[in-house]
């Protein structure tokens, strides 16, 4: 609703006029699907999703990116964990060999995040954060849209992934990649997180 408002257009129309293809699809199924409520899990329909991936991917010549993007864009992310679990003990290969050896460009960029935030979701966003600020330059539309995003839900949490994946704070990267008052607040939120 808000972004209708802002930009005039549904955002599953601005996504088809700049993407398109399988990538497309996933995005369009992320934003107008519901996924799965936070904490459903089936068992029993985590192998069976297990099996669809395999038989979709690996088990034949080609790759039908439908039966990934039904299953990625769905799912709950406990489900996703589980299914993960249940396609390493069929097949052997982590989720994530598998994508890399089925998918390509956007969509498996696109598939990748949703296996690493699945897994740990502050470790994706303190990877995520590192890129932002790292090397000539900083990302600050990402540094701002993932500091503020996750203040209230657990930046405190990413706060020590940060830590242990880059044996320095997040609060001091940002320190010495900021200035101002933009420094100011950013420091503010992650000194309170």
């Amino acid at each position: 609703i808000y972004f209708l408002s802002v930009y005039e257009r549904p955002l599953v129309q601005h996504i088809c006029s700049e993407v398109s293809g399988d990538f497309a699809r996933l995005l369009t199924l992320i934003t107008t699907t519901v996924r799965d409520p936070p904490h459903t899990v089936n068992p029993g329909l985590a192998k069976e999703h297990a099996e669809k991936l395999f038989n979709a991917g690996a088990a034949k010549l080609g790759t039908h990116e439908e039966v990934f993007n039904k299953i990625m864009a769905h799912d709950s992310f406990a489900q996703l964990r589980l299914v993960f679990k249940e396609y390493k003990a069929l097949t052997g290969e982590t989720i994530e060999q598998a994508l890399n050896s089925e998918l390509s460009g956007d969509l498996l960029k696109a598939m990748i995040a949703i296996v690493e935030c699945v897994q740990s979701p502050p470790t994706y966003y303190a990877r995520r954060l590192n890129k932002a600020i790292e090397g000539f330059g900083t990302d600050d539309s990402t540094l701002i849209r993932i500091i503020i995003s996750r203040s209230e839900i657990d930046l405190g949490a990413v706060k020590t992934q940060y830590e242990m994946l880059y044996n320095k704070t997040l609060l001091s990267a940002v320190k010495s990649e900021t200035s101002g008052d933009y420094k100011l607040a950013l420091c503010a939120i992650i000194g309170n997180a």
